[in-house]
């Protein structure tokens, strides 16, 4: 059993296999079309695994879809937490441009940056969080800082991290988060996939 990222492989020659298993495979590489449509893997099984199997092109490189569980289901059988979704505000997206079916990060940033629009998370935050223990997700580093300073302008606790919080740091946001010493933390591509937090909003 090999177990390497992406990244890794379209480094190095490509070990033989008799299947492949890709994780979060509705992340697509250029590197897949190299690796899944080479001839010596024609006849080899890839597997994968998504919890959001919606990426345009996804057919291109799977043949079958098997749908192993339902949102719904899971939440009835509880493995997933239920959750309630509101909607305080729409930011205004004209002229923010779409790249490969997803909303430029650096028009998205400038749109959802907006005074009004950032203290409206906050606001609703106050109303609606009840102080419970949040994960702030935002669309780029200064969409983040934006928001972490407008948390404790309110008096909340709060914390930031971004791929360049060290590990030593980001445990101790965790350690701090856990204990209540830290109502949010406001972060950006860094508490996704695998993480598994006491969370309540």
């Amino acid at each position: 059993i090999q177990v390497a990222s992406v990244q890794t492989l379209m480094r190095r020659k490509m070990p033989d296999a008799q299947f492949a298993v890709v994780d979060e495979c509705h992340r697509l590489f250029d590197f897949y079309n190299k690796w899944f449509f080479d001839p010596a893997w024609k006849d080899i099984p890839i597997i994968g695994l998504s919890a959001t199997p919606w990426t345009k092109g996804l057919g291109k490189f799977y043949t079958d879809l098997i749908v192993a569980g339902t949102t719904s289901k899971m939440i009835e059988d509880g493995i997933l937490s239920d959750f309630k979704v509101f909607a305080p505000s729409h930011p205004d997206l004209k002229g923010v441009r779409t790249v490969a079916g997803d909303y430029h990060e650096g028009d998205l940033s400038q749109a959802m940056g907006k005074v009004p629009l950032v203290a409206d998370i906050v606001e609703t935050w106050h109303k609606l969080g009840q102080d419970r223990q949040t994960l702030c997700f935002a669309v780029d580093r200064s969409h983040a800082k934006m928001l972490h300073e407008q948390f404790v302008a309110s008096g909340v606790k709060s914390a930031y991290q971004d791929a360049f919080t060290k590990d030593d740091e980001r445990q101790q946001i965790k350690r701090q988060f856990h204990s209540g010493d830290i109502r949010v933390v406001c972060n950006v591509g860094t508490l996704t996939t695998g993480v598994d937090w006491d969370v309540r909003c």
